[in-house]
């Protein structure tokens, strides 16, 4: 059985050691994970990943075809726990405490207090040439195992000390409290133990390990807060823990991020410099799962006086021309803005300019599913440098990337196939990965393509937008195209094609018109031939507004710069354009 089990580690093809009583494997065969998160059992074939999750025996591995018609399937051998020396944990932490550069790491860029350290028995070991902080757990005040975790600029990697007992971070503090906060990894449960918060514990195997036994220990907790990053893994964990432990007592935390690198709880607290206090907000306002769709009169009050007293100033002007902001009377986090158009009128590149006045605020995601990254990338080259199409040189190119290269404007990447009903998992996935504060999408009808149900599909994903808006709280800008109308009239909301619940559904509806150009019989007998179809000036209304009345302004378009320019001489002003960078 052995020998069977070396063969199949050494049959994937990648990197292995071991540790004690296990192969320790580079890749995972079940998620492909590739930072030594699976384990497998040299004796017993009983393997588990501690990044996806996964767990089982050799058989479920491999399959029946290995084995023999007659070989019955694998039974699980109890592992044999062993209890680590304790002697050797206060070797590690008098060692750390001699050891400038773990101890700077852990009070200069974790932000870690003596306190914080000493109470938690931090250490630190040198192994494989690497330096490794130590995180000590403990059972009935006494230490069972340790995770080690390396010091950058190391690549990160974990450890823990082979065939000893898996607890919970902290466990002890279960006997104390009623109430919990369950975080997604130790450091972040130390970081909410150093802001006051004591009654705090982590999983060991982080957002998608839970063992069945830590489950029966948190079952005995009548209120569990969980507080788990916000990236995939984070999320999916958190909603599987809280399913397995009753939504009736869970309550899931999910914390605000400005900065896009900022993930968890220790980033909430250094990067984005949030407070305790801010955290018991948080906690006010966290709902359980089964009510994370209302708030009572008390939550609603609040959220009042704190939008009052400290408005969200970036969404207050998102325009770079200063009449159509009057006229919108401001654009919301759950608002979904819908900018209507007949084609080649320019509302693409309206919206372009758009996103990039945004994105010096917050990070911006660009998803138009008519025109490639690089014609995007084109005219915002074009609005920059102020040059035509046909004028971009490799130098210029760097000279964009060097101005604006640090700017969080994402776009879509290629052609994925999407459509009405998968899209939204899709535009979820990115805005959470990217803490998104912007969504501009061209466009509707192009998404819903069918032409059967063509009223309903627009109907639902219309839904489906606002929907969005409203869970994730940040505003979209949704493209649409008109029915077909006369060129000469100037499109109303009703003028949407195939749903008037475009019209219900969205918070604002702005419509473009241009005048359209048409070369006289006498124009062309003279030679004097138009070169242009659209007129450059450009109506710009607000049909409707939750916010307002709207109203009417007028933009100026040049076409060579692919920009909109509010001007009354129609003149573009190179400087009021590029200053804003």
């Amino acid at each position: 059985m052995q020998n069977r089990i070396h063969e199949y580690v050494l049959s994937l093809g990648c990197q292995y050691k071991t540790e004690g009583t296990q192969f320790n494997v580079q890749r995972c065969p079940q998620c492909s994970d590739n930072k030594w998160h699976f384990y497998i059992h040299k004796d017993t074939g009983c393997w588990d990943c501690k990044k996806c999750g996964g767990n089982g025996c050799l058989y479920d591995l491999i399959g029946k075809k290995v084995f023999d018609d007659n070989r019955k399937f694998l039974p699980q051998i109890q592992k044999t726990i062993i209890m680590p020396e304790q002697t050797q944990f206060d070797v590690w932490h008098e060692l750390l405490f001699n050891n400038q550069k773990a101890l700077s790491y852990l009070k200069n860029i974790r932000m870690f207090t003596e306190d914080t350290i000493k109470y938690f028995y931090l250490g630190y070991k040198n192994m494989d040439n690497k330096d490794w902080i130590v995180i000590p757990y403990c059972e009935n005040g006494k230490l069972v195992n340790a995770k080690s975790r390396t010091i950058p600029p190391d690549v990160k990697d974990f450890r823990r000390i082979p065939d000893c007992k898996s607890t919970l971070f902290n466990q002890d503090c279960l006997a104390l409290y009623s109430e919990i906060y369950l975080t997604e990894s130790e450091t972040d449960a130390m970081m909410l133990w150093q802001m006051g918060f004591k009654n705090v514990v982590a999983s060991v195997l982080g957002a998608s390990g839970n063992k069945e036994e830590w489950i029966a220990m948190l079952n005995k907790m009548k209120k569990i807060y969980v507080v788990y990053d916000i990236d995939k893994a984070g999320r999916d964990g958190a909603k599987k823990i809280i399913q397995k432990l009753g939504v009736n007592r869970c309550c899931d935390i999910v914390l605000d991020f400005i900065h896009p690198e900022a993930k968890d709880v220790c980033d909430w607290f250094i990067i984005e410099g949030h407070t305790a206090v801010d955290f018991i907000e948080r906690i006010e306002h966290a709902n359980t799962l089964n009510d994370r769709h209302v708030v009572t009169l008390k939550q609603g009050l609040r959220n009042l006086k704190k939008e009052i007293l400290s408005p969200a100033t970036e969404y207050a002007n998102v325009t770079r021309w200063g009449r159509v902001n009057k006229l919108l009377k401001g654009f919301h986090p759950g608002d979904v803005l819908v900018l209507a158009a007949p084609a080649k009128t320019g509302k693409t590149t309206l919206a372009l300019n758009m996103a990039l006045f945004n994105v010096k605020k917050m990070p911006v995601l660009f998803y138009c599913m008519e025109m490639g990254t690089t014609d995007l990338v084109r005219k915002i080259i074009q609005a920059e440098l102020m040059v035509g199409n046909e004028e971009i040189t490799p130098q210029m190119i760097d000279i964009t990337m060097e101005k604006l290269g640090h700017l969080n404007l994402f776009f879509r990447k290629g052609a994925t196939g999407e459509t009405s009903t998968t899209i939204f998992p899709i535009l979820k996935e990115i805005i959470q990965k990217h803490g998104i504060k912007m969504l501009f999408f061209d466009h509707l009808h192009y998404l819903c393509r069918s032409r059967e149900n063509a009223s309903q599909d627009v109907s639902a994903t219309v839904k489906g937008f606002q929907m969005l808006s409203t869970e994730l709280q940040i505003p979209i800008v949704l493209l649409a195209q008109p029915r077909k109308t006369s060129p000469e009239n100037v499109m109303g909301q009703n003028d949407l094609k195939d749903s008037i619940c475009i019209a219900t559904d969205a918070a604002i509806i702005m419509v473009m018109w241009r005048e359209r150009i048409v070369s006289s019989k006498a124009d062309i007998k003279g030679g004097d031939i138009k070169e242009e179809s659209l007129s450059p000036t450009t109506l710009i209304r607000i049909e409707a507004s939750r916010y307002g009345a709207g109203g009417e302004t007028m933009l100026f378009f040049e076409g060579k710069y692919s920009l909109f320019t509010e001007t009354d001489s129609g003149k573009v002003s190179k400087n009021s354009w590029q200053d804003e960078y």
